[in-house]
């Protein structure tokens, strides 16, 4: 199932390290560059990671990735922000600029201010509900909220960086690096719990999560990791914004102009909000390509039809969606993770995900901590 020759996955482990304390900090021996890892260590605040499961549906057997309740920030964003403030704070920087949906900027400000770094966010009001305004009570940070659509946005926050020569963050690099941590965790469990995954699935927005995880594993096989099969990927993205599925159902290996809705309206996640995610669906294609998946849209009809069991799942593996006030109805605070597995329960559905097998569902947030 899993077996090495060359290589010893443990040079790249810091066992000293749980992995429900930081993914970040576990395997950061596998970055290239290096990184400071006495550095790293004073921006970590928590980028924990567990595995739950199986649940059996239709004899299918979902584990769980839970990159949201053991993170500072109850999403798989706390990861991203701590390589990236470290990796900032490497090359000198005295500021920087993010643009985000809400989860990002929200991390990015957290590890940002306990090294006193200013950090300029721009988003848009659509998802402003969703960014920590705590963490501005200090003074260091700014934030413009527009009412703009995503790609305006991020054009207005690059030009900011640009003009007052400031990173911006977080950089494809710094994401795809953030987001190997998990392949190496995933390795270990499947290592330890003679476990094999024949799928993992993930909502995507910018896709830097899956195609991370896809890279350093191939990086892995090149140094000797020896796999019977690379898992096959089932990307989900929602009916608002869903370039990557236009294309893969239109059999293109690329993003056209028709895939691309530049003003998405009714949308179900606002953080799946990435209108041209072309590098990313490019690759993410090939894996599709070699190992078997497909991408899937969720639209209001599914979400209705598919809510409440894959809520009775999540919950059943104690994983819990955090409720926030929004006027006078409660809503989940972000539903990627659901949309993830209304995407596997379609694909179980057609029978591309077959019983007796093993799919990783991958939860990125945001969730309730536990008790640690």
């Amino acid at each position: 199932m899993i077996t090495y020759t060359s290589i010893g996955l443990k040079d790249y482990v810091d066992s000293s390290v749980s992995p429900e304390e930081s993914i970040v900090l576990r395997y950061c021996k596998s970055f290239s560059p290096k990184i400071d890892i006495q550095l790293l260590k004073s921006v970590s605040i928590r980028e924990g990671c567990r595995i739950v499961g199986p649940v059996d549906c239709c004899g299918v057997n979902i584990f769980v990735l839970d990159m949201a309740s053991y993170m500072a920030d109850g999403n798989f964003k706390s990861s991203v922000a701590c390589t990236s403030i470290a990796r900032c704070l490497e090359q000198g920087a005295k500021g920087l600029v993010t643009c985000s949906s809400g989860n990002t900027a929200s991390a990015i400000a957290r590890y940002s201010k306990n090294h006193q770094l200013k950090t300029y966010i721009f988003m848009p009001r659509i998802s402003a509900y969703k960014f920590d305004f705590s963490l501005l009570k200090e003074g260091i940070h700014e934030v413009e909220i527009l009412d703009k659509p995503e790609w305006e946005i991020n054009a207005a926050a690059r030009e900011f960086a640009r003009s007052n020569s400031l990173p911006f963050v977080p950089s494809n690099e710094y994401q795809l690096e953030a987001n190997s941590c998990r392949t190496l965790f995933v390795l270990e469990y499947m290592l330890e719990n003679d476990t094999a995954f024949q799928w993992v699935s993930q909502a995507v927005s910018g896709g830097h999560g899956p195609a991370g995880f896809y890279k350093k594993l191939y990086s892995l096989m090149k140094e000797g990791l020896e796999l019977d099969s690379v898992p096959g990927f089932i990307g989900v993205q929602q009916a608002g914004v869903c370039p990557m599925y236009n294309a893969w159902s239109n059999d293109r290996s690329h993003l056209a102009e028709e895939d691309i809705n530049l003003h998405p309206d009714n949308i179900l996640e606002p953080t799946l909000y990435s209108t041209r995610p072309e590098n990313n669906y490019r690759y993410l294609h090939g894996i599709i390509s070699d190992n078997g998946g497909a991408f899937y849209c969720i639209d209001q009809s599914d979400y209705q039809r598919l809510e409440e069991d894959i809520l009775d799942i999540i919950l059943e593996l104690g994983i819990k969606p955090k409720i926030k006030k929004i006027g006078n109805q409660s809503a989940i605070m972000e539903k990627a993770g659901i949309l993830n597995g209304m995407g596997i329960l379609k694909a179980i559905e057609d029978r591309i995900i077959k019983p007796g097998e093993n799919v990783l569902l991958t939860f990125t947030g945001t969730t309730e901590n536990p008790d640690y």
